[in-house]
């Protein structure tokens, strides 16, 4: 019977099912136990005891042998039970519990067929050994034999339901495959949806539909990103009492005088914070059901546009520190090996004109390495570990006034609120690369930074008094790559030549600052 019934398409046994298996046939040991510690028992109901711990002993090792051996010694098991079953009929009808467990073992393993042929074998040594020992049953035999026979088959149906979700293999490279197809649509949804990804914008669509709701005075939207709640859209900026009643409002509405806070969802803040000014006796109660409803669309556009752009800005951050490892390692180390063979030639040199070419060579190399220690250290350096970006840029100046001649003045003006990561990071690498150009390829020898930050609207300027704009190097992208950078904030970059000598950079995102 085994070998005519086919039991393809199930895999390796997993240890769960094992477990599970040998956990049923404990319990139904204990169960079995308990009658014979507590109550008067029989030679049979002995028997039957130390008969079913020497079978599942042999059966239970054999199972993880899986293939033909595992099926017959669980065929085995299940004639072997229905034989000691009959025995204790009449004699220890507690006994015939055991008749559950191999039903729930082979549906556990193989299924439903599995199940079939379990109950099938367990019949088979059942009928067989009460035709041999016994003429007649009893009616109360009967009913316990088709009691249990019932719990058998809903036995053999509970492993077979179980078999499935048990039988899968711990895959160690399940986590990688979920990255990769995680990344994989990570990249599609950027290269369609890109321009619904836009923070500014999503954050802007629910102040104009707050404001049109509530009929508000002012509208702010706030997000956590980079590890702190940011004004994302809205107005007013750099007022604190907003910013608190931001934070507070994370769980649910908060009113505040004629100020109202409350989560365009519940107790998930990074769905976005909505703080505005109304009209209204009781702010709190303008807060409704249908007015959450409402925004839900536009709170699930500026939860996903938020968390894009943190995972941009740490991808980012990761990639720069990547490029300058590479940079240290690779480049650098060249250029440096490059400086010391041009020592050892000059050492060897006594041509007066040799050694005039040597020397120019040695100062283009020293020259070099210094041009490649600053990408190196612009590199590294992250407005995502400062404390602002007027600091960050602050530190930049005093790194560059410590190393060259020029006079670096910095005015600051920045008020509570930070700018969302994406956009700090974009503006100060503009303000750095302007600086860097100041220094470098104007030659200035004042240089003027101004910084002016009122989230979510801010301006940066660098002002030089060196050589002016020129007619550009072959091969320079800096102008560039600040125009793309500020593109992809949505700012606005301009360069000019200053009537008396030098350039003034500035970018700004929002209103503008005159200086």
């Amino acid at each position: 019977m085994e070998a005519s019934l086919s039991l393809t398409g199930v895999g390796p046994l997993s240890l769960t099912q094992r477990r599970v298996a040998a956990g049923a046939r404990i319990l139904c040991l204990i169960a079995l136990a308990v009658p014979l510690i507590l109550a008067t028992t029989s030679r049979q109901q002995i028997a039957a005891y130390v008969a079913l711990i020497l079978l599942w002993g042999l059966t239970t090792p054999i199972e993880a042998l899986a293939g033909p051996a595992m099926r017959a010694a669980l065929s085995y098991d299940s004639f072997a039970v229905g034989i000691i079953a009959a025995i204790c009929i009449g004699h220890a009808d507690n006994a015939l519990i055991m008749l559950v467990v191999p039903p729930l073992v082979r549906g556990l393993y193989h299924r439903i067929p599995g199940a079939a042929v379990a109950l099938a074998l367990e019949l088979i040594g059942c009928g067989l050994t009460l035709i041999l020992i016994r003429q007649h049953l009893d009616r109360p035999d009967v009913v316990h034999l088709v009691s249990w026979g019932v719990a058998s088959v809903g036995a053999g149906l509970i492993g077979s339901m179980l078999s499935r979700p048990l039988s899968v293999q711990a895959d160690p490279m399940a986590p990688y495959r979920a990255v990769s197809a995680l990344l994989d649509e990570v990249t599609t949804i950027s290269t369609n949806y890109g321009a619904g990804l836009d923070v500014a914008t999503a954050g802007a669509t629910v102040v104009a539909s707050v404001t049109s709701s509530l009929n508000a005075v002012e509208v702010a939207v706030y997000a956590p990103a980079g590890g702190a709640m940011r004004l994302v859209a809205g107005a007013p900026g750099g007022q604190t009492d907003w910013l608190d009643l931001a934070r507070s409002a994370t769980d649910g509405a908060v009113a505040r005088g004629s100020l109202v806070a409350f989560p365009l969802v519940k107790a998930r803040p990074a769905a976005g914070v909505v703080v505005a000014r109304v009209v209204a006796d009781a702010p709190d109660k303008v807060i409704t059901r249908r007015l959450l409803e409402e925004l839900a669309p536009y709170a699930m556009q500026l939860e996903a546009a938020v968390a894009f752009s943190n995972l941009a800005t740490v991808a980012t951050s990761a990639e720069r520190e990547r490029l300058s490892r590479e940079m240290h390692d690779g480049l650098a180390q060249d250029i440096a090996g490059l400086g010391y063979l041009v020592d050892a030639v000059a050492a060897g040199t006594t041509d007066p004109k040799q050694q005039a070419r040597v020397a120019m060579l040695r100062s283009r190399v020293t020259e070099i390495v210094s041009e490649v220690r600053s990408t190196l250290t612009s590199l590294r350096t992250s407005i995502i570990e400062g404390d602002s970006l007027g600091t960050a840029l602050g530190a930049v100046s005093r790194r560059l006034a410590d190393t060259t001649d020029a006079a670096i003045n910095v005015l600051l003006d920045e008020g509570s609120e930070r700018l969302l990561p994406a956009v700090e990071n974009e503006i100060f690498r503009i303000g750095q690369e302007a600086l860097g150009n100041a220094v470098k390829h104007a030659h200035a020898t004042v240089i003027e930074v101004e910084c002016i930050v009122h989230a979510p609207d801010a301006m940066v300027s660098v002002t030089d008094n060196g050589r002016g704009l020129g007619s550009g190097r072959d091969g320079s992208y800096g102008l560039t790559i600040m125009h793309e950078r500020a593109k992809l904030i949505g700012a606005t970059l301009t360069v000019e030549e200053q009537p008396g000598g030098g350039v003034c950079v500035r970018v700004q995102v929002g209103r503008a600052y005159l200086p």
